[in-house]
């Protein structure tokens, strides 16, 4: 497994510190267990620390500072012990967002969709693991937290997690190299991992929802001089939705493709339910893509 990095300018104790450099080391350190740290870009004392603390367990001068070509980039740290395993475990019900849960793969070894190995869904995509557990946007720290939480052992969580921030050709790349060295993860770690992270999208989906309701009704009542009408907003508005709206936008939110636009029009409608079919029906028609047509049905 290639681990190394890359800097073009020194980053630590007075160096040069270029954000994109920073960020590359802040990687660096994450990936190995100093979860402290953020990765931001920003040198701070706990960067600093860290740096210190990786070069000092590394028999190397604690100076605060790593310059480019440093051999402590260069080399590739031992990897942890696991063997990859099989597991025959069934199917286990996820406690809520089934529908989402039942399109984003299938538990057949032979299929492209089988989803308790790493794999990419598509070129833009992250290295992806379980039912859409995306690490595009996740740090190192985050994803073995979050395996672990799911009771995915820490040393194949570790390896995992090495595809931290990554998409294109990089995420393929390294779904290609690590895909049977990582193994797979079993059907209950696979569904703990999604009861884990699928409430957090319901919150966002309700939050998007309330947050374009609260827009949409300050212009309309800055139009008609009316600046109390927000007050009457409530969160109601969402509990009261059609259980299958509400499992279709969580869906779209949780696939990247609750847009703005559609969102706007759907609240601009009365909250139509004809709407948000419409919308299923036409990109199924422009896509081919299942998934539209199963979000059609569930709305019909």
């Amino acid at each position: 497994m290639d681990n190394k990095f890359k800097i073009n300018q020194s980053v630590g104790i007075k160096g040069v510190n270029n954000p994109k450099d920073v960020k590359e080391i802040q990687l660096l350190l994450q990936q190995n267990g100093y979860c402290n740290i953020g990765i931001d870009g920003k040198v701070g004392n706990k960067t600093i620390q860290a740096i210190m603390d990786f070069q000092a367990k590394n028999n190397i001068n604690t100076s605060g500072l790593i310059v480019p070509n440093q051999k402590i980039l260069n080399e590739t740290p031992p990897e942890p012990r696991y063997l990859p395993k099989q597991y025959n475990d069934s199917p286990i019900p996820v406690k809520s967002g089934q529908f989402t849960f039942d399109q984003e793969g299938i538990d057949r070894r032979t299929s492209v969709l089988f989803s308790r190995v790493i794999h990419q869904p598509t070129l833009e995509s992250g290295v992806t693991i379980g039912r859409g557990y995306d690490m595009k946007y996740r740090t190192p720290c985050e994803i073995r937290k979050d395996l672990e939480r799911a009771g995915i052992p820490s040393e194949q969580a570790k390896l995992i997690s090495k595809a931290a921030l990554m998409s294109g050709i990089e995420a393929k790349l390294f779904v290609k190299n690590n895909k049977h060295k990582i193994g797979e993860i079993s059907n209950l770690q696979q569904t703990n991992l999604f009861n884990l992270i699928y409430p957090l999208y319901v919150k966002e989906t309700k939050r998007f929802f309330l947050n374009k309701i609260r827009n949409l009704s300050l212009v309309k009542a800055t139009t008609n001089n009316l600046y109390n009408t927000t007050s009457n907003i409530h969160e109601e508005i969402w509990d009261l939705l059609d259980e299958n709206i509400k499992i279709v936008l969580i869906d779209m939110k949780y696939q990247g493709v609750l847009s703005n636009f559609i969102l706007k029009k759907f609240i601009s409608s009365g909250k139509s339910k004809k709407i948000l079919l419409e919308h299923t029906k036409n990109e199924y028609n422009s896509t081919k893509k299942n998934r539209w047509l199963k979000r059609s049905e569930l709305l019909k």
